[in-house]
């Protein structure tokens, strides 16, 4: 179970700690609105990549918005990733298949989800076929640059966090893409900008699109704190919030609790 420490920003006194559900909740709801703007409307095969903590929440928030028919699970673990399968295919109601070779979660895909550790590419950009929408949520290793320099588009979860990386020791496609004059930033739309400005159209429209949604934990960590110390200064307990995020709705569990005066 993962919590979260909040504290006062002027005084430093500690004002909640509290379990903290909101990181798969988070992802899940930027890939659902990233999917509901840019992926085709018709799409119905999925590739996922990764089997960890946040997958089955993601797919959860996916398949809400878009009719999803076929699942096609690709991760290292043999074992993990049968199991993952079986899991997802009797919560989702969906068939969920466990493949063996990563190609076969790439080629003929309308939507792929990428989730992973890798600090190589996952899967070479030649895989990937026009019409397709990409969701990395991993390390930036593991996708190529050819797939950057191929996307139609490329949408981020938060300029400033892509550009300040804190992990230098990998490879970052994007800025060093951006720093050759390859790509530019002003090119790269924010995800909140993409879907108050109308640009989904131009999108769809368009072919290959690539979402990264790795370094989105800025303004959710902003709006979290925000929030808490607008509505709840007073200390009081908080019980099943509701969040909203472009018509999904999430209820999650958690309590605030009172820190030392």
């Amino acid at each position: 179970r993962m919590y979260a420490a909040l504290f006062d920003t002027e005084s430093g006194e500690l004002l909640a700690f509290m379990g903290f559900p909101f990181g798969t909740l988070r992802t899940a709801a930027h890939v659902a609105v990233a999917a509901k703007h840019m992926a085709r409307e018709d799409a119905e095969r999925l590739g996922l990549f990764g089997v960890g903590r946040n997958a089955l929440g993601i797919l959860k928030g996916l398949v809400s918005v878009r009719p999803i028919k076929e699942i096609f699970v690709s991760s290292r673990d043999p074992e993990r990733r049968k199991k993952f399968c079986a899991e997802a295919g009797q919560q989702l109601g969906i068939e969920a298949r466990p493949v063996q070779n990563p190609e076969e979660a790439v080629r003929g895909m309308d939507v792929i989800l990428t989730a992973t550790n890798s600090l190589t590419p996952i899967f070479p950009e030649s895989w990937v076929e026009p019409g397709t929408h990409v969701s990395s949520m991993g390390k930036p290793t593991e996708l190529s640059r050819g797939l950057h320099l191929k996307a139609n588009r490329i949408v981020v979860g938060s300029q400033e966090q892509e550009r300040n990386y804190n992990d230098r020791s990998a490879a970052l496609p994007l800025v060093e893409l951006t720093a050759e004059g390859k790509l530019s930033w002003s090119r790269i739309p924010e995800l909140g900008e993409l879907v108050s400005e109308g640009i989904a159209g131009w999108i769809r429209r368009h072919r290959l699109c690539h979402l990264d949604l790795r370094r989105g934990a800025t303004a959710q960590a902003r709006a979290r704190d925000r929030a808490i110390i607008l509505r709840h200064s007073s200390r009081q307990a908080l019980s099943s919030p509701v969040f909203r995020v472009s018509g999904l709705a999430f209820r999650m569990d958690w309590k605030l609790t009172q820190g030392p005066r």
